[in-house]
This record gives structure tokens, sequence and C-alpha cells, in this order.
């Protein structure tokens, strides 16, 4: 979860630059994940999974952060992506 945890609206909400920190020190690309319903699927307060809840899933294209990029700019490019498959879903 990017934005630091889970929201029960299913809105794409501000994300943390932890996951741009981690692939900058490991030297890896960050290939996002969509899943739309997932708000739905995994509740904020559950500790169970809804199985019942139909959901799609979008495995987008790898992010690999340029040298000059600051952690805030490829945060806010990948966080781009994932507001797009919001509107799309």
């Amino acid at each position: 979860f990017p934005e630091g945890g889970r929201f029960a609206d299913g809105e794409i909400h501000p994300f943390f630059k932890g996951f741009s920190l981690l692939a900058d020190v490991l030297s890896r690309p960050v290939v996002p994940v969509y899943i739309a319903a997932a708000h739905r699927v995994y509740p904020k307060d559950s500790v169970l999974i809804q199985s019942m809840v139909p959901i799609s899933l979008c495995v987008g294209p790898a992010f690999v952060r340029a040298p000059q990029e600051t952690h805030e700019h490829f945060v806010e490019r990948v966080r781009g992506w994932f507001a797009c498959k919001a509107k799309e879903a």
C-alpha cells in the first residue's frame, strides 16, 4: 500500500516515498499493481479478505527513477499511473 495504509473510500491517496527509496537502494524498478475494488476486498478495519467481491488487476510497466529525478517527482509519476487506472475502472 504505497499510501501507507488502507482506506475505505476507494480513492488514490498521496503516496509515501518509501518504495522510491527502496527501489533506489536496491537498484530495481518499481512495477505497480492496481487492484480495482481493493477497498471492498480487504476493508480497512478487517483482518479477513472478502472472497466474493469481484476485482480486476492491472500490472503496470516498470518504472525506473531517472538519475536526476527527485524521489518526490518519481513518487508522483508512479501515483499518476495509479490515478489513470482508477479513472478507467
